[in-house]
């Protein structure tokens, strides 16, 4: 079977949130080749999906299988960023008494400085944000961005950078994104979220969006249509055009009859008329 058939049909479930047939790829590729990092970061995603899928009691144990298979990753790969990314993650986070070591967190995250700076500072700008940071998640993004290697870090940037009201920067992370080859529809979607929540390249996402709509709007299990539309009608609003941006949440409304977020919009333009 050639490997990228299989890893495409492995993105392909993924995307689509099938993550059972992931995983069974996933399985198949590393018994030929159990030194394939792109299919170990399926094998995490099926994790962290068995974690949130588990009950409050189940998630201790899930957490520790996905611990378990980081420990055994890096027996393979000891530079391994997301095996070493999980274990700073959970020790760092985990009480003691669930199995967490904080000073194993530090060793994995004093590791991964040297491995994959890039993911470090992300790391650290993630954790700075969950502590309202905001100056230091600056810092560390600004540290990431030339460091960049790959696509999906580009993507965390540019989420953070939209959490932030950091426009240029969202864009600019985006542009990377594009720029190292990634067709997934998620970059569309933030492209479009960026000039929604920021005002800037507005046409842009405005284009983004709907060239997202007019294909495959599904990215890691969710369908991303009804925020799609929503966001449409956020930059419609921004560039002077109730018309488009009514019926844009109207059809955010039509795929997601319980999208709060699309209902107060409307609600909110229909308010402001005159």
């Amino acid at each position: 079977e050639d490997a990228a058939a299989r890893l495409q049909l492995m993105r392909l479930h993924g995307r689509f949130g099938e993550m059972e047939g992931v995983e069974r790829l996933a399985d198949e590729a590393l018994a030929r080749d159990p030194g394939d990092e792109t299919t170990f970061l399926a094998k995490m995603a099926v994790a962290n999906w068995r974690i949130q899928e588990a009950s409050i009691f189940g998630k201790v144990d899930r957490a520790g299988e996905m611990v378990t298979l980081c420990d055994q990753r890096l027996t393979l790969n000891p530079d391994s960023s997301a095996a070493l990314q999980c274990l700073a993650g959970f020790h760092s986070a985990m009480p003691e008494t669930f199995g967490g070591d904080r000073a194993k967190g530090e060793q994995a995250l004093q590791r991964l400085q040297t491995a994959d700076p890039a993911a470090y500072h992300l790391f650290l700008a993630i954790r700075a944000e969950r502590e309202e940071q905001t100056d230091l998640v600056r810092t560390h993004l600004d540290q990431a961005m030339p460091l960049l290697r790959t696509p999906r870090e580009a993507l965390r940037i540019a989420t953070l950078r939209i959490a932030l009201g950091d426009g240029p920067g969202a864009h600019a992370a985006l542009d990377k994104a594009f720029a190292l080859g990634w067709d997934d529809p998620i970059l569309l979607f933030r492209r479009g979220e960026a000039a929604a929540v920021t005002g800037d390249r507005m046409a842009e996402g405005r284009q983004a969006l709907l060239t997202l709509l007019a294909g495959s709007t599904w990215s890691s299990g969710t369908d991303h249509r009804p925020a799609a539309h929503w966001r449409l009608g956020m930059i419609a609003e921004r560039q002077g055009d109730p018309v488009f941006a009514e019926a844009a949440y109207r059809r955010a409304l039509t795929h997601d009859r319980g999208f709060d977020e699309a209902k107060k919009a409307l609600k909110a333009l229909k308010e402001r008329k005159p």
